[in-house]
Parts: structure tokens; C-alpha cells; sequence
């Protein structure tokens, strides 16, 4: 390959990853603003079972509901991202593919 080709080729591989990497974080913001959301109507919940005459089994199953989607979102989380760079890796190859 000539030196240009090699600098067009690299700049667009660069390009490319700061696009998808753009668009992962737009992704991950968003699912920390729902994992925020579903926190605080949790704990809202727990703190109202407090205030009131509800039984501290019901505390602990809120507290636990909480942990759990606290592991299912970082599990979410995980699974985009390792999607993410599956799909990025995958286009990446296709475009080298077609310009070699």
C-alpha cells in the first residue's frame, strides 16, 4: 500500500471506532439514567415501608430487589458492550475487506 492509502486507511478505521464509540456511550448513558430511575422508585418504596407499619421482611425483599437490579443492569451493561465491539470489529473488517 502507498503512504496515502495507508494514512486515508488508518484515519478511517479512527474515525469509525470514534463513531461507534460516540454511539456506545449514548447507550450506556442511557441505561445508567434507567438504573438511576429504578433505583430511586426502589429506595422511595423502601423508605415508605419504613414510615409505615410495613414488616421488615418487606424491607428486606425490597433491599434485595434492589441488589438484583443492580446486578442486572451491570450485566446489561456488559453484554452491550461486549455487542458493541462485536459489531465494530465485524464492520471494521468488512471495510477493510472492500478497500484492500
Amino acid at each position: 500500500m502507498s503512504d496515502l492509502f495507508k494514512k486515508v486507511h488508518e484515519r478511517l478505521r479512527a474515525l469509525i471506532r470514534s463513531s461507534h464509540k460516540g454511539k456506545m456511550q449514548k447507550h450506556y448513558r442511557w441505561l445508567d439514567s434507567l438504573l438511576q430511575h429504578v433505583q430511586n422508585r426502589v429506595l422511595v418504596r423502601i423508605q415508605f415501608a419504613n414510615d409505615g407499619s410495613k414488616s421488615n421482611n418487606e424491607v428486606k425483599q425490597g433491599f434485595e430487589k434492589l441488589q438484583r437490579f443492580v446486578l442486572e443492569s451491570k450485566k446489561m451493561k456488559e453484554e452491550l458492550k461486549q455487542q458493541a465491539y462485536a459489531r465494530c470489529t465485524h464492520m471494521v473488517l468488512l471495510i477493510e475487506t472492500h478497500l484492500n
